[in-house]
């Protein structure tokens, strides 16, 4: 078809020529993300229909929801309106153009909706006819019957957006799956990482206690040190200190398999924690008084919880042990206990080294001890926390740690409430 054909068709009005539709589809072609596309359409179908106004309607679940316009006055950018109450949700249900010559004299059009405008008459084509997401609508100031020519440059519009939207969804899938693919590599390189470490850091702390044990065992088996001396009795306790340390990382090591597989024992019942708390704050404070740290416990009770006696205790012990560790001499570890709406809550707050941000997202892991990749070293294997977390979520509980590098940290170790179960009566 000619132009000036095309020119007659268009009552007067003066569209771009066929290549400008070319051009428009090639535009389209190019745009990378919805709302680029939404741009080139309104421009592009405002110009190639001579239209007064030209919206986008995106489809969101049963609502349709007026995305973008470029009008010669506003008309509903933003909205959302139910599908079955305007003529954009009436194009995509019925997946037709809508053709209306005169908006007032048609049923399908919510008359108080259009009566603040400008719009007169209108077509309305469904994006994607066979499974629309979306609709196009061009509006005219006059009533008019828009022409074949007019209603087939909008559906050919409406189907070069249907083909870019499928292409820029397929764009954000790929993009998204490179995204996941490169976050699992990075993840598996940091795992990875964190096991050569952890071996690394095992290695070195069975190596110790063993060297200990047979240095100071070797010299007392050759008897050049009397059995009733003291030096005796304080070799004695090097080897004893020693093989404790040693059997609490082999402790470590085990707890940590039995949780991954699923086979750490629990016995859950109802818990007195102020008393696990005041035995874990006993056993610690020797390492706090050697450390140059006041372990403080604040007052106050609880109501019972939910939880094994065993595995609660040494939750608590590990998280004491790690604020004790890591915070120096002359610093301080308060320890509190308080009642939530759902059970209970022990606090643990140190002034110690604290951790940062990115340190915070990875400090749970198994196997990651960022003290240690830090170059500062202490003792353990990096497992405690990832433990404690462990067995607090087996319970029905969370460790939940705030902490600022160079500010100290705090945490939570939330218990359920313990509730009596009542039997239900047979019928």
């Amino acid at each position: 078809m000619g132009g000036k054909s095309l020119h007659r068709q268009f009552n007067g009005k003066a569209p771009a020529p066929p290549r400008d539709v070319v051009e428009f589809i090639q535009r389209l072609s190019m745009a990378r993300g919805l709302d680029e596309i939404m741009a080139v359409v309104r421009s592009g179908a405002r110009h190639l229909t001579g239209a007064d106004g030209v919206t986008f309607v995106l489809r969101d679940g049963d609502f349709c929801h007026y995305a973008d316009e470029d009008a010669i006055s506003p008309l509903w950018k933003g909205q959302r309106f139910p599908m079955e109450r305007c003529i954009s949700g009436w194009a995509m249900l019925n997946r037709q153009a809508a053709v209306i010559p005169d908006i007032f004299a048609d049923s399908r059009i919510p008359h108080d909706a259009y009566r603040l405008t400008f719009v007169k008459s209108l077509v309305m084509v469904p994006v994607r006819q066979e499974d629309p997401v979306a609709a196009i609508g061009a509006y005219w100031a006059t009533k008019r019957t828009p022409s074949k020519v007019e209603v087939d440059v909008l559906m050919t519009i409406a189907n070069s957006a249907a083909v870019a939207m499928t292409n820029a969804a397929l764009d954000a899938s790929l993009l998204a799956a490179k995204e996941e693919a490169e976050r699992q590599a990075a993840a598996a390189r940091r795992e990875a990482r964190a096991k050569l470490l952890f071996l690394a850091n095992v290695s070195h702390e069975f190596r110790t206690p063993l060297n200990a044990i047979l240095g100071f065992s070797q010299i007392m088996q050759m008897r050049r040190i009397d059995p009733s001396s003291h030096q005796y009795d304080e070799y004695l306790d090097h080897v004893r200190g020693s093989a404790g340390h040693l059997l609490d990382l082999v402790t470590d090591l085990l707890d940590m398999a039995r949780i991954e597989e699923g086979r750490f024992p629990l016995t859950v019942g109802p818990l007195d924690l102020a008393q696990v708390v005041d035995e874990a704050v006993g056993l610690l404070q020797v390492q706090a008084d050697e450390g140059g740290v006041t372990l403080h416990r604040a007052p106050g009770a609880v109501t019972t919880v939910r939880g094994d006696r065993r595995a609660t205790k040494q939750v608590v012990i590990n998280l004491l042990s790690n604020a004790v560790k890591f915070t120096m001499r002359s610093g301080r570890v308060d320890v509190g206990l308080a009642e939530t709406g759902t059970g209970c809550c022990v606090t643990i707050r140190d002034t110690g080294i604290g951790m940062s941000s990115a340190d915070l997202a990875r400090i749970g892991e198994p196997f990651v001890q960022m003290a240690r990749e830090k170059n500062q070293f202490h003792r353990g294997t990096g497992l405690g926390l990832a433990i404690a977390t462990a067995l607090a979520r087996l319970q029905g509980g969370s460790v939940d740690i705030d902490s600022r590098e160079g500010h100290g940290t705090t945490v939570r170790l939330h218990l359920p409430a313990w509730r009596e179960e009542v039997p239900v009566p047979a019928e």
